[in-house]
């Protein structure tokens, strides 16, 4: 894959040739997409090894971003839309899943908690002969 390096004064899209930037093809001149682009240092995420916090703040810090207009062909021009649309649901698959995990480990603590107080119950009941009062 082809790299191109683009600098501040470039990036409203002017100087760019008429061509899709993600397939190569002729551009739609009436189509041109506002795209953020952040980045950070590579050695950043040795900070993760320190900790979660050290590495967010790190990163935060350390951020850099930029705003670029790119001219895409009319096939492409909901790319960015889409990868955002994956990327998040794929992370709403991960919080539902380690949800219902998390809610399937209480549910079965549950299940123990109760198996304990029926059988702590019936050993009350079965040693005086009397009915404890459910509560």
């Amino acid at each position: 894959m082809a790299r191109i390096r683009v600098y501040r004064d470039e990036t409203d899209g002017e100087l760019f040739p008429e061509m899709c930037i993600r397939c190569g093809a002729a551009a739609d001149a009436d189509v041109d997409l506002d795209v953020n682009f952040a980045w950070m240092p590579g050695w950043v995420h040795l900070f993760i090894f320190m900790g979660l916090l050290p590495w967010l703040i790190a990163a935060l810090i350390l951020r850099k971003t930029m705003r670029v207009t790119l001219p895409v062909c009319q096939r492409h021009r909901s790319h960015w839309r889409n990868r955002r649309l994956y990327i998040g649901l794929g992370f709403l698959f991960a919080v539902v899943v380690h949800y219902s995990w998390e809610l399937s480990r209480v549910e079965n603590r549950l299940r123990e908690l109760a198996e304990e107080v029926a059988l702590l119950r019936f050993a009350v009941e079965s040693d005086d002969g009397t009915e404890v009062p459910a509560s």
